[in-house]
């Protein structure tokens, strides 16, 4: 839906930040996930129209990670960073329905061990990734992955921190 004139109008609007879902730099696999064909190439080159129109660092790709996606990830931060994008941020799946799954243990163990270091790698060389640990959305140590396997990324996170989203979706 984003068209090179609404990208422009919202570039002279003064948007401040914009989160793209891309879920995969393959295309089939991206539109299998969303359960749209044609989904990325349209969503790639919206966000084409908005790095053209937005200030610099206002465009980030959200990633979510989950069974469909996870093998095809290690080229995500080249991908992200081919389309202007200033963060890439990899959500763990939070299962939802029968076909996108999260990941089972050793799914996240071979993401963590096979995947998550070259992303780490790339990501920081790049600029996508601010810190080591935006390459590990599951965690790393025999903690963190008990508690992904479960589904309970956050790990007591949001005892201690209020989650707005609800309300900034919501407005």
């Amino acid at each position: 839906l984003l068209t090179k004139e609404r990208a422009r109008a919202l570039g002279a609007a003064g948007l401040g930040n914009v989160n793209i879902s891309i879920d995969s730099p393959e295309r089939q696999i991206h539109d299998h996930v969303r359960g749209v064909k044609g989904a990325w190439k349209k969503t790639v080159k919206g966000a084409d129209y908005l790095q053209r129109y937005l200030k610099k660092g206002k465009l980030r790709i959200n990633t979510v990670v989950g069974r469909r996606n996870y093998a095809s990830l290690a080229q995500m931060p080249d991908f992200a960073a081919s389309l202007g994008a200033d963060f890439l941020n990899l959500i763990p799946l939070d299962e939802h329905t029968g076909d996108l799954q999260r990941l089972r243990k050793e799914q996240i163990l071979a993401f963590n061990e096979e995947i998550a270091p070259g992303m780490a790698e790339r990501g920081l060389a790049l600029g996508v990734f601010r810190r080591e640990a935006d390459a590990y959305p599951f965690g790393v140590g025999k903690t963190a992955v008990h508690h992904s396997k479960k589904g309970l990324y956050a790990q007591g996170y949001y005892e201690q921190h209020r989650c707005l989203a609800p309300w900034t979706h919501a407005l």
